[in-house]
């Protein structure tokens, strides 16, 4: 009797060490799948971050010509970003949400990056939000209503960039998303 109830006793103990080792091992598998989805938000963040940073760095680089549209989710400007000695026209603005048709994400609108008026504007990034903001060089804010003449774009000195980008798709229910502000100062701006 006292053995049977030894091999009773052994196997309820077993079965319980047996479920805490797969729930160790499920928890272990969403955590990796949960890390490797923001990795992978972080690694396109990080793209169209520097994509960003580099060509709006450049605005007014070697033209005659600056901002040329200055909208709160939309920036157009002058740059000879390849140095060849032609101005190109580069244009980031917030695309449709539904041009997407397989990301399922019910929040994130595609930002577009158009070169010279060009008919393909491909998406470099997935996002909630995108601001664009433009400062002159006293550090004032320029109101929107007023950046539509070119006398008041021809004040920007700086452009601040706040984007939120997501991820496509969810992890147990949840979209992963990188937020990001900067303040970019071009140096051939408007001189």
């Amino acid at each position: 009797m006292v053995s049977l109830l030894d091999v009773i006793g052994a196997t309820v103990i077993s079965a319980f060490v047996i479920l805490i080792l797969i729930n160790l091992n499920a928890q272990i598998s969403i955590s990796a799948g949960e890390t490797l989805l923001t990795t992978v938000v972080q690694q396109q963040a990080t793209a169209t971050i520097s994509d960003i940073e580099y060509h709006v760095y450049k605005a007014g680089h070697q033209t005659s010509g600056g901002v040329i549209v200055a909208d709160s989710t939309r920036l157009k400007f002058y740059s000879d970003y390849d140095n060849d000695g032609v101005s190109e026209t580069l244009e980031y603005y917030l695309g449709a949400k539904s041009e997407l048709t397989d990301v399922k994400n019910p929040s994130a609108k595609p930002l577009h990056k158009k070169l010279n008026n060009s008919a393909d504007a491909p998406i470099i990034g997935l996002v909630d939000t995108v601001m664009f903001s433009y400062i002159d060089s006293s550090g004032a804010i320029l109101s929107y209503s007023k950046l539509t003449a070119e006398s008041e774009r021809n004040k920007i000195r700086s452009i601040k960039i706040s984007l939120s980008l997501l991820s496509a798709m969810p992890m147990e229910g949840v979209y992963p998303s990188v937020d990001w502000d900067r303040l970019i100062s071009p140096r051939n701006l408007n001189l």
